[in-house]
């Protein structure tokens, strides 16, 4: 257990968060008569007061109940002064109540004020499931009250709130896509997956557009009225837009987020996408794919060759209809990003070499849907395996990085033919993810500069060479500085 870390905030202000949106009389008639009259326990920060049985059925001790006040600070500090969510608004008191008993649920807020108007709530928990995940989910819905008490719907209340609890502590929860194939629509309704395995794309959404976009959707769903579970796609599509973005386009890039594990979340970089078919290449094959996708939902293949002689590629064609806009949103090694692959795009379609030799690792491809209406899009996936006989392929040099250029890495070499030649970039003391950087070496002797992408985190990383009779020589260590 952390210990806590906050600044005080002084109760005036607090109160003053109270005069803003008076409390109602609160209903406490399902709290247990011991809870009500029971001990109480004030969280380190002064914001929260913690209510328990010391005996009886409901008891918990004394120590749970401090480790719960430090759990619901640690929600503040990460959801509010972090992330930027309304603090959620106190009772007449100045604080906000948490009570502890067993109950049906793991744990549910109720505001004091049920309508459209922000309002004060409080917190009850199981003893059962006082952990930091849980805390963190409920405080997320306090926060909610403090824009509306009105519910606005399976996938962004409740959404919103299971992102934030695994969000918080770096759950090992699994989104949806990692689980099953086809993964759920975003916005559907029906199914547990719809709520809890959508907490990814939240993640991903505060992590490129701000925490703000959230906060700003959750407004824009109450604005909208009508049935509320049908408010979380044209809510975040609005404040998305409001951005310069949009829904469908935010889907394709999350889409090639997954594919590539380009998550700023740790955890989420170790989950990979559940593949639609895994499809093995010999030295000369084809086959051709056709798979259904819906709005707002993707499904991966995944391509290994098991060509073990000469240098292997794959011609990739796919091709979608118009309601599917630019339906393939990536490629990517089985677990790491590709750079450098050149994808040729045309309407409805997309065409690429992949030069397995010289990514070393089984391929990713990532289909997406973006529309927000058109369902059961067929997307058709042709594959080509060739062979080629190996080019010789020599580094003269080992890599170094270009001073003068900023972060290209001087790589001088000797090849008998134009060859695809990977770099593969694995972060010491990091995540273990290798990016792969692509390169064409032409025939003959020649310094090659590898651009490093700016999204790669500064830090030491191992080098090495993959390409032509090259398997995957590591040849140095080099300190990328920051983009």
């Amino acid at each position: 257990m952390r210990p806590a870390r906050f600044a005080i905030v002084p109760l005036a202000l607090l109160a003053s968060l109270a005069v803003a949106a008076p409390a109602a009389a609160r209903d406490l008639s399902d709290v247990p008569p011991e809870v009500r009259s029971g001990p109480t326990v004030v969280s380190s920060g002064g914001r929260f007061l913690v209510h328990y049985a010391a005996s009886g059925p409901h008891a918990i001790s004394t120590a749970r109940a401090q480790a719960l006040a430090v759990y619901a600070e640690d929600a503040w500090r990460i959801e509010v002064a972090r992330w930027g969510w309304p603090a959620p608004i106190p009772d007449a008191g100045g604080r906000l109540d948490v009570y502890v008993f067993a109950m049906s649920d793991a744990g549910r807020v109720t505001p004091d004020r049920p309508g459209s108007q922000p309002t004060s709530s409080w917190m009850a928990v199981d003893p059962a499931y006082i952990n930091p995940v849980l805390v963190s989910h409920e405080f997320m819905h306090m926060s909610q009250n403090a824009i509306t008490a009105e519910y606005q719907g399976q996938v962004l209340t409740e959404g919103i709130g299971h992102w934030a609890g695994f969000a918080a502590v770096g759950s090992a929860h699994p989104p949806d896509w990692a689980v099953r194939d086809p993964s759920r629509s975003f916005g559907c309704t029906g199914w547990t997956s719809c709520v809890d395995g959508q907490w990814a794309f939240f993640q991903f959404l505060a992590e490129r557009y701000g925490h703000a976009v959230l906060i700003d959707a959750y407004r824009r769903a109450a604005a909208l009225g009508g049935d509320p579970e049908r408010r979380a796609v044209p809510a975040l599509d609005a404040a998305l837009r409001a951005r310069g973005e949009s829904l469908g386009r935010a889907y394709s890039a999350y889409t090639a987020a997954v594919t590539t594990a380009d998550f700023g979340l740790r955890v989420l970089r170790t989950f990979r996408p559940e593949p639609a078919a895994r499809l093995s290449l010999g030295c000369r094959s084809a086959t051709t794919r056709m798979l259904a996708v819906d709005r707002l939902a993707a499904r991966w293949l995944e391509l290994a060759s098991i060509c073990f002689s000469g240098e292997a590629s794959v011609l990739l064609s796919a091709s979608w209809p118009a309601a599917a806009e630019s339906g393939l949103s990536a490629i990517g090694v089985v677990g790491a990003p590709i750079y450098g692959l050149p994808l040729r795009r045309r309407a409805g379609g997309a065409t690429a070499t992949i030069p397995l030799t010289a990514i070393g690792l089984g391929v990713r491809i990532g289909l997406s849907n973006p529309s927000l209406s058109a369902d059961d899009q067929p997307f058709r996936v042709s594959i080509r395996a060739t062979r080629r006989r190996l080019a010789r392929v020599r580094v003269l040099r080992a890599p170094r990085l270009s001073r003068a250029r900023g972060r290209v890495i001087a790589l001088r070499v000797r090849s008998s033919r134009r060859v695809w030649l990977g770099l593969g970039l694995y972060r010491l003391r990091s995540d273990a993810t290798e990016r792969v950087v692509l390169v064409r070496a032409p025939r003959g002797t020649r310094t090659l500069g590898v651009r490093v992408p700016r999204s790669l985190p500064r830090g030491r990383y191992q080098v090495s060479v993959r390409g032509g009779d090259m398997r995957g020589r590591t040849f140095a260590s080099l300190r990328l500085p920051a983009r």
